[in-house]
């Protein structure tokens, strides 16, 4: 009966350690993924402009991009615009 013991701790004491490998492999991926995330939201911020409306069918030029504010549902807080690029005109409704 104490073999048995014996055999039972040996695979416990295993375990542990193959716990213990995991939770650090855990932790590695987990940082390196918070690193990722966190380099690529701020390449997304610096593509990011942020300027101010004159109003409401009002065209206003970005960079090389029209951008004219068509609608506003402050209820909801929602707003549709029309961008041009290159003569071709995007729009988008109810955006949040």
């Amino acid at each position: 009966m104490d073999t048995k013991v014996v055999g039972v701790k040996t695979d416990l004491d295993a375990t542990r350690e193959d716990l213990k490998m995991a939770r650090s492999e855990m932790g590695t991926l987990i940082a390196r993924t918070m690193t990722k995330s966190t380099s690529s939201a701020a390449s997304a911020n610096a593509t990011t402009l942020n300027s101010p409306i004159a109003g409401k069918n009002k065209p206003q030029k970005v960079g090389n991009v029209t951008v004219v504010l068509k609608g506003v549902n402050e209820k909801r807080n929602q707003f549709s615009r029309c961008r041009d690029h290159r003569g071709q005109a995007i729009r988008k409704e109810n955006r949040a």
